[in-house]
């Protein structure tokens, strides 16, 4: 201040310019779960103002904090590594501190898995090719190469979906790793689906997704007709066929309240490829019901 009174302005630092340090890992496909005597190696970085530095590693015997170099010159890099032994397998913890000017410094503490050296992590590689066959209205065959496992495949897993304007219609399937072929039933007609298959493992491990697209038929309209057989209290079954696709059963009953269906003898001809039969109704009622059923099959 001069003798008028005048005051000249000070220039001070600010407090609130300084920033604790900020650790955070920025490692690419570095994993925290691991099998006992892997290789760990963690990548991390430290931000602050003034620019900080990594000071030390608190944590499991024999792991180690080394500084490396980086993209950003303000910042810090540095590298842990770590080789576990069968005395440290299970959930271990470490800490990382790093320090800078006129701050108390900053830490951060993360959480590594060690599993047991029998533990299998290696998921089943996919599925090479799908294919589908026997396509209907409802179903279809599929088939597929085996995935291949270090231990072995034990499911796969279906997910047939149909993605509609409103909603979407989905069936899963799950067969045993063994089979490399299944029939997928409950599909919607005329419909478009993705059709992706997932191997898994005893130890939970899932492979890559293999997709295919297919469309389902039209829905068939089989009706049934009825007329007099050749020989007296016989009658004349027919009704129309689809071609080698289809197969039918034909059923019976004295009721529809409540139905009691059952394959019109000789049972044991059903699914059949024919669209004719001639039965003979018998004596359990004066009224009998007959039903037809188309479904897909191979000649």
């Amino acid at each position: 201040m001069d003798a008028a009174g005048n005051v000249s302005l000070r220039k001070t630092g600010s407090a609130s310019s300084l920033t604790l340090p900020v650790i955070t890992h920025i490692g690419t496909n570095e994993p925290t779960t691991l099998i006992q005597g892997s290789a760990f190696l963690y990548t991390l970085t430290a931000s602050a103002t003034p620019s900080p530095g990594f000071s030390s590693i608190s944590g499991p015997a024999g792991m180690t904090l080394t500084r490396v170099s980086g993209a950003n010159t303000n910042n810090d890099y540095a590298v842990v590594q770590w080789q576990p032994s069968a005395l440290q397998v299970g959930t271990n913890t470490f800490t990382v501190f790093a320090t800078n000017a006129n701050t108390s410094g900053g830490s951060a503490t993360f959480t590594v898995v060690v599993l047991p050296g029998s533990t299998d992590l290696t998921p089943p590689t996919p599925v090479a090719q799908m294919t589908a066959s026997g396509i209907s209205f409802a179903r279809c065959n599929l088939s597929w190469t085996p995935a291949g496992d270090n231990v072995g495949v034990v499911n796969y897993h279906l997910v047939a979906t149909h993605f509609g304007a409103t909603s979407n219609h989905v069936v899963t399937l799950n067969v045993p790793g063994a089979n490399t072929n299944t029939v997928l039933t409950g599909l919607l007609a005329s419909s478009g689906y993705t059709i992706a298959i997932t191997p898994s493992d005893a130890a939970g491990n899932v492979g890559s997704a293999t997709s295919i697209f297919l469309t389902t038929l039209v829905q068939p309209n089989v009706s049934l007709h009825l007329a007099p057989g050749i020989a007296p209290g016989t009658l004349d079954l027919t009704w129309n066929g689809y071609g080698a696709q289809w197969k039918f059963t034909v059923e019976s009953s004295d009721s529809l309240n409540p139905p009691n269906w059952s394959a019109v003898a000789p049972a044991n001809q059903w699914p059949s490829f024919g669209t004719n039969l001639l039965v003979t109704p018998g004596p359990s009622g004066p009224i009998r019901f007959y039903r037809i059923n188309a479904i897909p099959g191979q000649p």
